[in-house]
């Protein structure tokens, strides 16, 4: 019994957990991405 509600808990956890994840790191990725290509294709701008 007590088993069970620990695994009940562990895997709302890792379910919080991932959708953490999914709402603050992945947008960080993207922005950090586009910056990226951003700053990339200014660079390259100068240089021509």
């Amino acid at each position: 019994m007590l088993s069970v509600l620990l695994q009940k808990a562990e895997s709302a956890n890792s379910y919080r957990h991932t959708d953490y994840f999914s709402k603050k790191i992945i947008p960080l990725i993207k922005i950090k991405g586009i910056l990226h290509l951003f700053i990339k294709k200014r660079s390259e701008q100068e240089i021509v």
